[in-house]
C-alpha cells in the first residue's frame, strides 16, 4: 500500500508541538514505517532521526512556526504544487489529507480535481464554540511580521471570498471517500451539512501509552492530594473555577490538598490575582510553561487532573491524565464527553457547575479505595481504546483497505 499524506501539518514534529500536530506525526510515521514506499508532504521537519520514508518539505528554510495569514496561504499553495508534481511522476493507492483541516474554511483543489486516487481527509475535529479573544499569538506566529499591510489585505480578502471558501471546503469533503471525524459531535456537523453519513468514520486521536506509565495510587504522594491543571490559560478553559473549588474545598474544613497549574497564558496575571483575593496562596502553585517532555513528571506525582473548559476539541490531555493513573474530573466538552463515564474512569460535571467540581473532589480525596478504582478503571480505559499503535492506527489501516478491496 502506497499512500501520500499530504498535508501533513505545518510541522512533521516528533516531540514538541499541540495536539493536532501530535496526531499528525503518529498517523503518517506509524503508517509510513508499516508501508514504507508512502511519502509525507509537510511545511518543514522536526524528527529525532532520518526515517525509512520519504519527507517533502516545502517549508525546510523556515523552521519557526508560523500561522500568520500570509503564511497560512503560501503553504496551501506549497503542498498543492508539491502534491501535484509527485501525483504526475508516482502513482499512489490514497490521497491522506490529514491536517489542517478546518470545516468551512479549508479546501484542497487536489481532492476537487482528482479523478485517479481514492482520497481520505481526517482527522477532523469540531470547531471551538467559543472563540479566544484573550489568545496571545506571539508563541503562535511571527507576530511582528504577522503585523503589516500584507496580512491585512490577505485578511480582508479572506473575509470577502468567505462564502467561495465554504463552498470549496464543501466540494472537498464531498469527493473525499472517506471522511475520519474524531467524535460524533463533529460528524453529526458533516451529516447536517448534506454529506453522506455511510462515508464518515469515527476514529479518536490516541496517545502513546508506554510514554505515560500507570503510577499505582500506592506510589504516590501520601502526605497530601494533589489537583493537576494542565492549559494554556486562556479564558476558555475557566481555571477560575478551578481556583474557586479550591476556595470552596478550604471553607469545608478540608486543608490536605495542593492545586499546581501547569502551563501559561494572558488570563495568568489575573488568575494569581483571584488567588491571593481569595487568600489561598498556600494551595495553590503556579507552575508555569513546562515542555510536553517534562509533563509526565507532574502526572506521576498527581491524584485528581481537573478540567472546566466551556469548549474544546478533543482532549489529548485527558487521555495522557488518565494513562498515568489520575481521576479526571470535567466539565460535559469535547473529547472528555466521549471518553469520561461518570463513576467508572473520572466524573463529568456541568458546564460552570462549581459546587459539583467541588463534591467530587471531596469524594475522592474522603474516600481512597474510590481514587483507587477510578485511577485503576482510566488506565484500563486508554489501554483498551487509545494507544496509538494498538489501538488507533490499525483502525486507520481498516478503513484503507476497506477503500482499495
Amino acid at each position: 500500500m502506497k499512500i501520500l499524506f499530504s498535508p501533513c501539518h505545518y510541522v512533521f514534529d516528533e516531540y514538541k508541538r499541540g495536539s493536532e500536530f501530535i496526531w499528525a506525526y503518529k498517523i503518517a510515521d506509524y503508517i509510513s514505517r508499516q508501508n514504507q514506499e508512502s511519502v509525507v508532504i509537510t511545511g518543514y521537519k522536526n524528527v529525532l532521526s532520518e526515517k525509512i520514508y520519504r519527507i517533502i518539505e516545502t517549508q525546510k528554510n523556515k523552521k519557526t512556526f508560523d500561522l500568520s495569514t500570509i503564511n497560512t496561504i503560501m503553504f496551501a499553495f506549497k503542498y498543492f504544487y508539491s502534491t501535484r508534481k509527485i501525483l504526475k511522476k508516482e502513482k499512489f493507492d490514497i490521497v491522506h489529507h490529514v491536517l489542517p483541516f478546518g470545516i468551512g474554511n479549508t479546501f484542497n483543489p487536489t481532492f476537487i480535481f482528482n479523478k485517479k486516487n481514492k482520497l481520505v481527509i481526517g482527522p477532523i475535529q469540531n470547531p471551538l464554540i467559543v472563540k479566544d479573544f484573550d489568545l496571545n499569538s506571539s508563541d503562535m506566529m511571527q507576530s511582528k511580521k504577522d503585523i503589516n499591510i500584507f496580512n491585512i489585505i490577505a485578511n480582508l480578502i479572506i473575509k470577502l471570498a468567505s462564502p467561495i471558501l465554504k463552498l470549496l471546503s464543501y466540494k472537498t469533503l464531498k469527493k473525499a471517500n472517506t471522511i475520519i471525524v474524531i467524535n460524533e459531535y463533529t460528524k453529526n456537523i458533516l451529516t447536517n451539512m448534506g454529506l453522506p453519513e455511510n462515508k464518515i468514520k469515527i476514529i479518536s486521536p490516541g496517545i502513546d501509552v508506554d510514554k505515560f506509565k500507570y503510577i499505582p495510587l500506592k506510589n504516590k504522594p501520601k502526605d497530601r492530594i494533589e489537583i493537576l491543571v494542565v492549559c494554556y490559560l486562556l479564558k476558555r478553559k475557566r481555571v477560575d473555577l478551578v481556583i474557586q473549588s479550591i476556595k470552596q474545598l478550604l471553607d469545608n474544613g478540608e486543608q490536605n490538598f495542593i492545586l499546581r497549574i501547569v502551563g501559561d497564558g494572558p488570563q495568568r496575571h489575573s488568575l494569581e490575582n483571584l488567588v491571593k483575593e481569595l487568600k489561598i496562596s498556600k494551595f495553590v502553585v503556579f507552575e508555569g510553561l513546562v515542555e510536553n517532555s517534562n509533563i509526565s513528571k507532574y502526572y506521576e506525582n498527581a491524584h485528581i487532573f481537573v478540567n472546566m473548559s466551556e469548549s474544546e476539541g478533543f482532549a489529548t490531555i485527558c487521555l495522557e491524565a488518565m494513562s498515568s493513573g489520575l481521576s479526571v474530573i470535567s466539565s460535559k466538552v469535547g473529547g472528555f464527553s466521549d471518553i469520561i463515564k461518570s463513576s467508572y474512569n473520572g466524573y463529568l460535571v456541568d458546564q460552570g457547575d462549581v459546587d459539583g467540581l467541588t463534591k467530587y473532589i471531596l469524594d475522592l480525596i474522603n474516600n481512597p479505595k474510590l481514587l483507587d478504582s477510578i485511577s485503576k478503571n482510566a488506565r484500563l480505559t486508554i489501554e483498551k481504546e487509545y494507544d496509538w499503535q494498538r489501538c488507533i492506527i490499525p483502525k486507520y489501516l481498516d478503513e484503507y483497505n476497506e477503500l482499495l478491496n
